[in-house]
């Protein structure tokens, strides 16, 4: 109908001065039609259309009438085609139609334009919008219009969108003129539109792609032409649209559409009635279109608002309230019920249908007193998940109603829990806070509640005052009261925590005085750093100048704390960021001496420079300029960091961001603080939707203390601290407990809780409550969140409304049950455990015609369902070290399923309830008896698939047959053959559009999360499904019903006293089936493990199936051994210390023997030996003068490493890592294996014989010899393919390549530098470490082991600093544990030249040694040998043995301690428990090597290599006197 209004006005808009004539009347044909739909697969549309006449008379110059009579309404939804033919459908006449035929007075200005409208006060508004319609369309500057020049100009106009600039062409055509109209509605002054949206920030980062997301556009054709002699208006084509392409261009499309076609058929000058005035008259000076309800500070808290804003109430009657909250009852049971089930997934409206936007609007419509009413129900069932959804629905629907319930609720329980989740996020998604909202939850804020209740409910309220003060004047000063009482609560703070809970507060008032409060905590020196960093992540909302003021001065301070400086500046750059200063604070990193700082600002830089966020972009191509003149610097791990990782798909245009900045210092090799971030975004904005803060500060510490207490049991420490008390070593404190968890929803706190030593005094309580463990309990969460979403309203140019809604809801449920039961030294249990997870997405565009209450809409659904159900036992002995489980199978009705789907569909309903849509059905079904209310966008049934993907339904292996299990598209107008989803693949892994930094798990999880994304969002318009499934098939005979077994170890340490271990294992493994032929096939392991110090291992694994159908039972064997050659030299690789490596790997496998535990002989196997070394790059290296070579060779046997031996320095570790890393390898694998397995080997063959097609060597002749001696003789029978392929491996740095050589029965095949960089990673053949543990080397990198050596003439610290100083004949500490409970201590002295001596307390044990072959353990002299020697007390607190001729080796694993001794050097490896309480010759493990030389008092800082050597002597005996404690 608005279509019908919009083509009048047009009609008329031509030309009142040069088309039409006072005293006569023009008449007009139109028909108008509007539509919601989508074009971009295939044309389906929900429409409405209205056809009529149009009279037109002309009073005097100024004035026009007009008047709509004989009006019919027509409806359809399905499949439309508008061209070449209109979708058949019938028109009717009705009486809401009526008050469209109210005369309207239309006054022009001088140019024609509309200076003003007079409506009829006698209709409602909806239809005087329409009237605002047509006045819009009937106004064109004529005299330029009329003047028949071909020209373009602009003209403002009054609009029902606003003042709007309108372009105008008028174009000469034969016998007249075509005059064409067009405007952008977003380039309207005052624009009407309403948007509702959670009370979040979303950041617009608009791109090319996403400029035009929402585009709305008015335009008009006016055909000027003969009419029976007579110039006139003849015809008129205008209309509108709407645009909304969330996904751009190439993705789904939904539109709103209006178009008018008007013919002029008669122009009468005499016998016709004039137009009378519009009754009860009322004058407008502007067209602007009046929206019926729209938020207010006035509004009455105890009544909704209607949902769209074009109704002036919602629904009052009872009994349709009855029937609203009767609805809300049911869906929200509905909701439970699929956490719950699976039903939903066997029907798919229902599997979308049943989500959160069927509760959300329905709720939002019930007043105060009847959401009373439903809660009292609800709680009356006792059903924990109905309730928990109900609860977060009044969260998440935010209503003044809503509001006051959740006050109710919240006042009425103590219970810190439900205050979180109802009080917490509740700022956030209030529609509209005013005062009266403040002034009835200020109520809540009282000081006798807990803790935690009264933090959580200030914080909420300290958001909603921020909220609500900035979208009105509060009359009454929240503002300054507030930011009084958080700053007085700040001041009189008794903790840390108070203190820092107020700045929170604060942060999320953000306005007036509180900003002012929180910079001037960040520059307040006195406050505790946790405080200061609390309160510079607050600054948000400070002025450009404030900003720079406050957090530049503590970045550029070089005396403050780095974790402070790093906080700033990366504070002033994600809010503040200004290219010049940017670019000063890395240009002074030229002079910054702290690698935290460096390190931090460098990865930040390196995170913006390769970020693919469009808000981030412009940053981003800066941020590679700054990386140009940054400092020489490589990302290190151990320290202060911000990780930026990110992918964002152009296409489409939605991504998603996570940030990570974490800051570390030496104390701990844990990081200090955690913060991360996460941020999504579509459709041209971002938001970060959640974030947290983690301090751990000092926990490390805590529990190494608490795990060394535990397994070292009561240490007398009075030996330990006599010998400190000598040398004068002052008690190293360790860094504070300081604990803290912050979480943040949309930039505001929401919770927050901390911990420090004083108050984590219930740890052994806790620890206490833990061992005695409850025998059953049940765990129920769950939640539902709003994710984000937006309502926009605005008018179609007839006057008739669009809304737009978009919206992403999110549903967790967790249910666990529990039986546990002990008995002695064993625990059994048993667990019911049900992980659920629902995403659900809707894009909605809907016109609505308000005279008939009816919606026709074109909507987008996304829903993404998971559930996993697991039944399963546990018995565990920790004595006898025995283990038994047992997992079922889950059944048809609750199985594990993953399952998303996708679809649009056109559809026509009411926009006032569900209790209406009949109304609309009938109103459809008048015009068109075959239509369907609902259609889904689609080609057709014939045109949907379905595809099996991954492993067949059911499994080849019969231990698992009678399982339903799989993965599958369904329902699917998408294609998705074999090539589609390998695209898909190669783009969700491949690099582009994806900001990973250099770590290839960062890329992996990235492209997980791109796909998790791109599936669930299925951005294109075609219906799809996929589906991944696992349960009992009740079909099959035998059932795989439950998986059963049971495990018993025995472990060795040390066996035969040789450095080692020994695990032997057995077990069995049942699989248990039912169904008509019921049975178990069963599996038995057993095996053995042993290490011989670093150089041997050797592995041995046996396993027997039984399968009771066929009375056979099949055994694989599996033996490897390693063996590495033992170094004389341990740091030394070359002669008799050449590092070698060699493995064997077998693999037997056949019918089980007649002899016990035997392996298959003469059957299929597979053997493979891999020979390890240097290659010939490696031994260049080692000779050239590049470091590390270069500067071991000067260090080894120089004075200051005196010997034959090398040195343990850094530079020797280093190049022997290097050097004992070996690359060059050669691999022979020799293979028997039957037919059966050569052909499921065959398409994994056929991919991997495809990449080396390009190395192949045609030319078999030309075929050198390569170092294997001698090949497999190869032959082919009727039962076993036999052959050989021996594979030559060369990992240099540089290019690295293999050859392959296939020896087979058919011949042979040779492949020539193959590209080794070129392999995936799971193939890729690596170069082999031969003596250092990758892990040791990895974590010593890591810093959770601190290295230290020492000769008679040199330190290196565990920090790496080195100094040279002669060690006197008196003991001297070279590394103790000096915090108040010390645990070790070593000594060291010269002895003679070039030798020294050790004395080592561990404990309550003292250790002495001046040579490799004796040890005096507690005075009493003992053998040193290649025997692990190991003290007599039950804790086991250390063994020694002589690990090579030249080194003795001291061990203590709890402890985390081990020491090296050769005579001439001494080196301690100390765990990170000692990290900034050590002291002595080694440093104090801080990470910082500046502060090395500091002496047994703390304050002693930066004295003489000599002076370390003084400073730490112990003054005792003969050496009373020497050196002191602060040596000048």
């Amino acid at each position: 109908m608005n279509s019908l209004l919009l083509v009048l006005v047009f009609c008329l808009s031509s030309s009142f001065a040069a088309y039409f004539n006072p005293g006569q009347e023009y008449i007009y044909k139109y028909e108008t039609t509007v539509s919601a739909g989508s074009n971009d697969y295939t044309s389906f549309g929900s429409i409405f259309n209205i056809t009529g006449k149009i009279r037109v008379q002309k009073a005097d110059a100024s004035l026009v009438t007009i008047k709509l009579e004989e009006l019919l309404f027509g409806a359809h939804n399905g499949e439309t085609s508008f061209t070449p033919t209109f979708p058949e459908f019938t028109t009717k006449s009705y009486q809401q139609l009526n008050p469209l035929t109210e005369p309207i007075q239309i006054r022009l200005d001088s140019n024609n334009l509309v200076e003003s409208v007079v409506l009829s006060g006698n209709i409602p508004e909806w239809a005087r919008n329409i009237q605002r319609g047509i006045a819009t369309a009937f106004q064109l500057d004529s005299d330029r219009a009329a003047s028949g020049q071909e020209t373009n100009f602009v003209v403002e106009e009054k609009t029902i969108n606003g003042e709007c600039p309108t372009v105008h062409q008028v174009v000469k055509t034969a016998d007249g003129v075509d005059i064409r109209k067009q405007r952008k509605h977003a380039n309207c002054q005052n624009m009407a539109i309403r948007i509702r949206k959670p009370g979040t920030t979303a950041e617009p980062c608009i791109d090319e792609n996403t400029r035009d997301v929402y585009n709305s556009n008015g335009y008009g054709s006016y055909r000027v032409s003969n009419f029976n002699g007579v110039q006139a208006l003849t015809q008129v084509n205008v209309g509108s649209d709407l645009i909304y392409s969330v996904f751009g261009s190439k993705g789904h499309i939904q539109y709103a559409w209006q178009g008018t076609s008007c013919n002029l058929e008669e122009i009468k000058t005499s016998g016709f009635t004039k137009i009378s005035a519009p009754s009860s008259p009322q004058t407008f000076d502007n067209l602007r279109y009046v929206f019926q309800s729209d938020f207010t500070a006035d509004d009455d808290l105890a009544t909704p608002r209607p949902y769209f804003f074009h109704y002036d109430q919602p629904a009052t009657d009872e009994s349709v309230l009855k029937v609203i909250a009767d609805r809300v009852y049911v869906n929200i049971k509905k909701l439970a019920d699929s956490l719950d089930t699976a039903k939903v997934y066997d029907d798919l409206t229902q599997f979308h249908s049943t989500s959160p936007f069927a509760v959300l609007p329905e709720i939002s419509s019930l007043p105060y007193t009847h959401l009373k009413s439903l809660n009292a129900r609800i709680n009356q069932e006792n059903d924990y998940t109905v309730k928990k959804l109900f609860l977060d629905s009044l969260v998440v629907a935010g209503t003044g109603p809503c509001a006051l319930l959740v006050r109710d609720i919240v006042g009425s329980t103590t219970d810190v829990r439900t205050t979180a989740n109802l009080i917490g996020p509740l700022p956030n998604y209030i529609r509209n806070p005013t005062e009266k909202l403040l002034v009835e939850l200020e109520s809540l804020i009282k000081p006798d509640l807990p803790k935690h209740n009264l933090r959580i409910i200030e914080f909420a309220f300290a958001s909603l005052i921020g909220r609500t003060c900035t979208q009105y004047v509060c009359k009454k000063d929240y503002v300054q009261k507030y930011v009084n009482y958080f700053s007085s609560k700040y001041d009189n703070g008794a903790t840390f925590e108070d203190k820092t809970a107020a700045v929170h507060a604060l942060r999320n008032l953000g306005l007036g005085g509180a900003t002012k409060k929180l910079l001037q905590i960040a520059s307040d020196r006195n406050a505790d750093r946790s405080i200061r960093t609390a309160a510079i992540a607050g600054i948000t909302k400070a002025t450009q100048k404030e900003a720079e003021e406050t957090l530049l001065p503590i970045y550029y301070d070089k005396s403050t704390h780095h974790e402070l400086r790093t906080k700033a500046a990366a504070t002033f750059l994600l809010n503040y960021y200004d290219q010049n200063i940017a670019q000063q604070m890395v240009i002074l990193l030229w002079g910054e001496r702290c690698k935290y700082v460096k390190n931090f600002m460098y990865t930040f830089f390196e995170g913006l420079a390769y970020t693919t966020r469009p808000c981030q972009k412009l940053h981003g191509s800066h941020a590679r300029s700054i990386l140009a003149v940054f400092p020489p610097w490589k990302i290190d791990r151990t320290l202060s960091a911000n990780y930026m990782r990110d992918y964002y798909d152009r296409e489409y245009n939605f991504g998603h961001q996570t940030t990570l900045q974490v800051q570390k210092n030496g104390d701990s090799v844990l990081p200090v603080t955690i913060y991360g971030s996460l941020n999504g975004h579509i459709a041209g904005y971002g938001t970060s939707y959640l974030s947290f803060f983690i301090r751990l500060e000092g926990l490390g510490k805590a529990l190494a203390d608490r795990i060394i207490s535990m397994t070292t049991g009561q240490i007398n420490f009075d030996d330990l601290k006599q010998v400190f008390a000598k040398i004068g070593v002052k008690e190293r404190t360790t860094t504070p407990l300081r604990i803290e968890l912050a979480l943040n929803l949309h930039n505001r706190v929401v919770a927050y809780h901390a911990a420090d030593a004083s108050t984590v005094t219930t740890v052994p309580m806790i620890l206490k409550k833990l061992q005695e463990m409850k025998s059953s309990y049940e765990i129920e969460l769950s939640r539902m969140v709003l994710l984000g979403g937006v309502i926009i309203e605005q008018p179609t140019e007839f006057g008739t409304p669009i809304s737009v809604i978009s919206s992403l809801t999110a549903i967790a449920n967790l249910n666990i049950k529990t039986n546990r039961e002990k008995s002695g030294t064993s625990i059994s249990q048993t667990s019911d455990w049900n992980v659920q997870g629902d995403i659900f997405g809707i894009s909605k565009v809907s016109n609505h015609f308000p005279a008939f209450g009816s919606m026709h809409s074109v909507t987008a659904l996304r829903t993404l369902r998971s559930r996993v159900p697991r039944h399963f036992s546990l018995n565990f002995d920790y004595k006898a070290l025995t283990m038994s489980f047992g997992v079922d199978t889950p059944t048809k009705e609750d199985p594990i399923m993953i399952m998303t789907h996708a679809t649009a569909l056109t559809a026509i309903a009411s926009d006032k309830g569900v209790q209406s849509d009949n109304e609309a059905v009938d109103l459809l079904k008048a015009s068109c008896p075959t239509c369907q209310p609902t259609t889904v966008i689609s080609k057709g049934v014939s045109h949907r698939g379905t595809r099996q993907i991954g492993l067949p339904e059911v499994s080849k292996f019969k231990i698992f047959e009678g399982v339903k299990r799989g993965a599958k598209y369904f329902d699917c107008e998408k294609p998705h053959t074999r090539y589609d989803t390998i695209k898909k693949i190669m783009k969700f892994a491949g690099e582009q559009d994806k900001n990973a930094g250099k770590l290839g798990i960062v890329r992996a999880f990235l492209a997980l999360q791109y796909a998790r994304d791109s599936i669930f969002l299925s951005p294109v318009t075609q219906t799809c499904g996929l589906k991944a499934y696992y349960h009992r098939d009740p079909s099959a005979k035998s059932i795989f019903e439950k998986f059963e077994g049971n495990v018993q170890v025995k472990y060795f340490p040390d066996p035969n006293k040789k450095l080692g271990t020994k695990v032997q294992f057995k077990g069995q493994l049942n699989f248990k089936h039912g169904g008509s032929e019921s049975q178990t096939r069963t599996v038995e392991v057993g095996g053995q493990i042993t290490l011989t110090g670093i150089e041997k291992r050797e592995v041995k694994l046996r396993f027997l199936a039984k399968d009771p159908s066929t009375q056979k039972n099949m055994v694989l064997c599996v033996e490897t051994n390693t063996q590495m050659k033992k170094a004389v030299d341990f740091f030394s690789f070359e002669g008799e210390n050449e590092p070698t490596f060699e493995r064997k790997i077998t693999l037997k496998w056949g019918e089980e023997p007649a002899a016990k535990n035997a392996c298959p002989e003469n059957n299929a196997f597979i053997k493979a030996v891999r020979k390890a070394h240097r290659s010939q790059d490696q031994v260049e290296e080692s000779k050239s003068n590049s470091w590390p070579y270069k500067e071991c060779q000067e260090q080894k046997g120089s004075a200051h490493w005196p010997g034959s031996l090398t040195p343990p320095t850094h530079e020797c570790m280093q190049a022997a890592v290097d050097q004992t890393n070996l690359r060059e390898s050669n691999i022979t694998i020799e293979y028997q294996v039957d037919a059966e397995a050569r052909n499921r080997w065959k398409k994994p063959a056929v991919v991997f014989a495809a990449f080396l097609l390009p190395y192949w060597d045609t030319d078999r002749s030309a075929v050198t010899e390569h170092v294997h001696s001698t090949d497999v003789e190869t032959r082919g029978d009727a039962q076993y393919v036999k052959g050989s392929i021996e594979i030559d491996v060369s990992a240099r740095k540089q290019n690295p390549s293999l050859d392959i050589h296939w020896h087979a029965s058919h011949g042979d095949e040779h492949f020539h530098n193959v590209d080794l960089a070129a392999i995936p990673g799971p193939l890729k053949v690596r170069p082999v470490f031969s003596r250092f543990s990758p892990f040791f080397y990895e974590s010593f990198k890591l810093g959770v082991f601190g290295y230290c050596a020492s000769s008679a003439a040199s330190v290196i610290t565990f920090d790496n600093f080195t100094y040279h100083a002669e060690l006197s004949e008196c003991p001297t500490l070279l590394a103790g544990d000096c915090d108040d409970k010390p645990r070790y201590a070593v000594l060291t002295r010269k002895i003679g030249a070039n030798k020294i001596g050790l004395t080592v307390y561990l404990g309550e044990h003292k250790l002495e040694m001046d040579d490799v072959n004796t040890i005096k353990v507690d005075g009493k002299p003992q053998p040193v040998t290649d025997n692990i020697y190991t003290d007599d007390d039950e804790e086991k607190l250390f063994k020694f043995l002589k690990f090579n001729p030249s080194t003795v080796v001291i061990m203590s694993e709890k402890l985390s301690l081990y020491i090296s001794y050769t005579g001439s050097f001494a080196t301690v490896t100390a765990g990170s428990r000692y990290r900034s309480t050590s002291c002595g010759l080694c440093g104090n493990f801080d990470s910082n090597p500046n502060n090395d030389l500091t002496g047994p008092d703390n304050t002693c800082k930066g004295i003489s290599a000599e002076g370390m050597i003084k400073a730490y002597t112990v003054r005792d005996g003969k050496c009373a006197g020497e050196g002191s404690v602060c040596p000048v």
